[in-house]
């Protein structure tokens, strides 16, 4: 047991704890799942206009505000008539487009010209479709048999009336999604709200892409990689910051994003070396750690904090390992928040293309195309390495605890 009062280095600490961090107190992939799960709920509530919809989720029920169709109205082009049986020949009195409003009656043994969302008039109650139908000189002839009584009319309320529930709490606002609450005359939505980010990449070592590289530089692909990942998920708004190795600037800078944001993710810094101060920085502002560290490979120095409702998401360095710990992480507690359904998705397994080997101890999320109907991993697995971005579509998970996975092992394989 190590005596806390004893003068350990700095970067010998967990951030969790301020004991010294050992490979034992890391903790499983699916113990870091359950973590999360039992600590995130919804964001509040806020309303929208249904053109800020698409993407977000309903934090109330929608009824119907009107019924849906509001009038019997036409399926096709064609004609519109009351059937009577054993009667095919009917003289065309008009015609009804989409729109009109027929306020006459339609006498017995008449026909009208119609096209597809056309009122009905009062007394049709059939439509037949123009290209089983023949019309010469205003006369309406077809053969007995070829149209049932009701065919091709939409009847009113047929979709829902008014105040019939029309979409569930919880409920995404997909395209479809928008145009059924736009056909019941919704036009204000509360939704939860999504998470206002910021994101800040560390490193003294980093640079803007686009300017010049001095010695010892490289770009910061972290923030774009991060940036890109929110965005996809539904956050729109977010900071982008870089952060140097200094504890002072650094402490400054994330304290200054939490005063703005409700969810904090920062890259590098995390680690155990001389120049990691996010976890300190973390500890000073009253962060309360989650875990720190998952036996996973890449991205084993994972810390996850709250403060109050805000998240926190300190992330490796290496890029790789940052993108799978906005997989497998970050972006389903984000969408839990947005008022997703609380749980990891379920991910699709298919069998592997070839045999795989690796360590036992660590779970292993490996980058990976899925093509063919097998999963092919790809080359170029370090942490550092991007070259196989180009061609992953998923990070397979490798369990902890085996070594060997024959070729035709069905494995999960996480989209992203």
């Amino acid at each position: 047991m190590i005596n806390i009062n004893q003068n350990i280095p700095r970067s010998a600490l967990c951030p969790c704890s301020g004991q010294a961090a050992n490979f034992a107190a890391m903790i499983s992939v699916d113990e870091a799942r359950k973590t999360l799960l039992a600590h995130v709920s919804p964001n509040g509530a806020k309303e929208y206009s249904l053109d800020e919809a698409p993407g977000r989720v309903l934090a109330c029920d929608v009824v119907a505000g009107t019924d849906v169709p509001g009038f019997d109205n036409s399926a096709m082009d064609g004609y519109a008539f009351a059937f009577r049986e054993g009667l095919s020949r009917y003289q065309v009195v008009g015609t009804v487009r989409a729109g009109d409003w027929p306020e006459d009656p339609l006498p017995e043994g008449k026909a009208m010209r119609i096209f597809t969302g056309a009122p009905i008039p009062q007394g049709a109650d059939t439509v037949i479709p123009q290209e089983t139908a023949l019309c010469i000189d205003g006369v309406l002839e077809f053969e007995p048999g070829v149209v049932l009584p009701g065919a091709n009319v939409r009847t009113r309320g047929s979709q829902c009336h008014v105040g019939n529930l029309v979409a569930s709490r919880g409920s995404e606002c997909t395209p479809g999604m928008i145009a059924l609450l736009a056909s019941v005359g919704a036009t204000r939505l509360m939704l939860f709200e999504p998470p206002k980010a910021a994101i800040v990449a560390t490193g003294n070592e980093l640079c803007a892409p686009g300017t010049h590289l001095r010695p010892g530089q490289i770009y910061n692909s972290n923030g774009p990689a991060v940036n890109a990942y929110l965005r996809r998920a539904g956050i729109s708004e977010i900071e982008q910051h870089a952060a140097p190795d200094s504890p002072q600037s650094l402490h400054a800078l994330l304290g200054d994003c939490l005063q703005r944001n409700n969810c904090l993710v920062i890259t590098g810094g995390i680690s155990v070396g001389e120049a990691d101060y996010v976890g300190e920085a973390l500890k000073q502002l009253g962060v309360d750690c989650l875990f720190y560290k998952v036996r996973q490979k890449p991205g084993k120095p994972l810390y996850v904090g709250k403060l109050g409702n805000q998240w926190v998401f300190a992330l490796p360095g290496n890029p790789a390992a940052v993108l799978s710990c906005l997989n497998q992480y970050v972006i389903p507690v984000l969408r839990m928040v947005m008022g997703f359904p609380p749980a990891f998705p379920q991910a699709p397994k298919f069998p592997l293309a070839e045999d795989w080997k690796k360590k036992a101890g660590l779970t292993h999320f490996a980058k990976a195309e899925v093509r063919s109907g097998s999963v092919h991993i790809l080359g170029g697995q370090a942490s550092f390495d991007l070259l196989a971005f180009q061609r992953a579509n998923c990070f397979v998970e490798f369990e902890e605890h085996c070594e060997f996975f024959p070729a035709g092992t069905l494995v999960p394989c996480h989209p992203w």
